[in-house]
């Protein structure tokens, strides 16, 4: 993988447009494979977890993504059908 700078992180997480402004960003645990952040609102309120995907691993990131998606999509339904309440499985904070 390539490097990665301080610059590439803070232009990543400004893609995701979340409604604040981002903030402090910082490796996050000692993964093997992928690399993975905490990016830190700016006002400290809330914080993501952002993870650069190892493409000399996963060789078709797109599909794998489109695969989180899929399996996600169907924990919400299964939530739902048993009258959970999705959201709060999807903005834990």
């Amino acid at each position: 993988m390539n490097a990665i700078t301080e610059s590439i992180l803070k232009e990543a997480a400004d893609a995701f447009a979340f409604d604040r402004t981002t903030g402090e960003i910082s490796r996050y645990g000692e993964g093997h494979i992928n690399d993975t952040f905490v990016v830190w609102a700016s006002d400290k309120c809330k914080r993501y977890i952002m993870q650069r995907i190892n493409t000399d691993t996963f060789k078709n990131p797109k599909e794998l993504m489109e695969n989180v998606c899929n399996v996600t999509s169907f924990l919400r339904k299964v939530i739902l059908e048993n009258g959970g309440d999705a959201e709060r499985y999807s903005d834990q904070r």
